[in-house]
């Protein structure tokens, strides 16, 4: 029996982990001994794409940590110390001990137009051009919508940059993008803060904040036409009211994705719905017959969510998403189907969630009062459906 998984991950998936506390460094490891400017290449490296080794992780309850305590379960880091940390100073913004067994922060700037990464400085400080701490960006109450906004009108870019899949604020014809995408489209006159440049932007950021939490599959990326529409403001449905959006929808490729957007507040998704099509090589789970023909179905729900993500981890990340301080399933009765579904337990798989009409309801303090959330996922023939949020009968 092999004594050692190989798996490949995401750097997304790494933040994840560091964040929620996950990996751990065990009281045997050195100090941190990268300057600045080592820490700056690495975030150059993961920017680009480029392979930056392997990171070795050992499961066991009774390793004892740098602060004292014991591992009790975690991922204790055996090779790649330097790397995660380095990480974890730049991206999520924590303090790192050096070689002397002192406590400090190194901080990563960006010039998003240039896409050039520096050690902050105070000449970068009072740059306007220059992201003058990366780890802002990565955190979730970053609002790419205000962001865009703001950084094109303090650099005079007039509107022509948008945040890419990958995070990276980048140019693009979009009078000319519009133009080829709706031909037969009036010339713009709604609010400004419903131009579909800016739409475009913040569904892309707001899609990148859901896979840095590890709700959603890092793959997951708006790579084709967006369609969008508008809410009237103060709408009431199923006892939420809700403010003046817009969806975001690519049907483009593997990936469905529609996103309702809040953009007149905080630019959070309110409402999901992403499908993701089989590939070659995923389990076949069952069939249907339909006029002469065979369809099958897929299990590869984890192109659109990680495979380890529990119920109770999910409403964690989602939580941490919306600003909510905590949360907590019921059971529903659901009067349309005439069917009660039982609250899942905490540590079920979304994987394993029941299926068909079932959906979980969970409520999350701070929210509107009465107007609950919930997740769902679904299999197609070919496909298969992960739902959250608002919009079903329960809120």
């Amino acid at each position: 029996m092999a004594q050692f998984d190989v798996n490949s991950t995401s750097v997304e998936n790494i933040i994840s982990s560091i964040k929620a506390g996950e990996i751990a460094i065990p009281e045997i490891q050195r100090p941190f001994v990268w300057d600045g400017t080592k820490v700056r290449d690495l975030m150059d490296s993961l920017y680009k794409g480029f392979p930056v080794g392997y990171i070795i992780v050992w499961k066991n309850p009774d390793v004892r940590l740098k602060d004292g305590k014991i591992s009790s379960g975690k991922k204790i880091l055996i090779d790649g110390q330097q790397r995660i940390t380095a990480i974890q100073a730049a991206v999520v913004g924590q303090q790192v001990v050096d070689s002397t067994y002192k406590k400090k922060r190194i901080t990563i700037a960006l010039n998003p137009i240039d896409e050039v990464f520096e050690v902050c400085n105070p000449a970068i400080e009072k740059d306007v051009k220059w992201i003058p701490d990366i780890a802002q960006v990565f955190d979730v109450s970053f609002n790419a919508w205000e962001f865009v906004n703001n950084y094109c009108q303090i650099n005079g870019l007039d509107g022509q940059y948008a945040i890419a899949s990958d995070g990276s604020l980048t140019e693009f014809d979009w009078d000319a993008y519009f133009a080829e995408v709706y031909p037969e489209a009036q010339p713009y006159t709604e609010p400004e803060d419903m131009n579909p440049v800016i739409a475009l932007s913040v569904a892309k950021g707001e899609l990148r904040r859901l896979q840095d939490l590890g709700i959603l599959s890092p793959e997951i990326a708006f790579d084709g036409e967006l369609e969008y529409s508008k809410y009237a403001e103060g709408i009431e449905q199923n006892g939420r009211i809700r403010t003046h959006g817009f969806y975001a929808r690519d049907y483009s490729g593997k990936y469905m994705i529609n996103f309702r957007i809040d953009d007149t507040s905080t630019g959070d998704v309110r409402s999901a719905s992403i499908e993701a099509a089989a590939d070659e090589g995923d389990e076949i789970t069952g069939s249907v017959e339909w006029d002469g023909e065979t369809y099958y179905y897929y299990d590869n729900f984890d192109d659109i969510f990680p495979a380890d993500l529990t119920v109770g981890m999910l409403c964690d990340r989602l939580a941490a998403y919306w600003g909510f301080t905590g949360w907590h399933l019921e059971d529903t009765y659901d009067e349309f189907y005439g069917e009660e579904f039982k609250a899942p337990a905490e540590d079920l798989l979304v994987s394993d969630l029941p299926e068909g009409n079932y959906y979980a309801t969970v409520y999350f303090d701070g929210d509107q009062e009465g107007a609950p959330m919930f997740f769902q996922k679904m299999h197609f023939p070919g496909r298969v459906c992960f739902m959250f949020g608002e919009g079903h009968a329960v809120g």
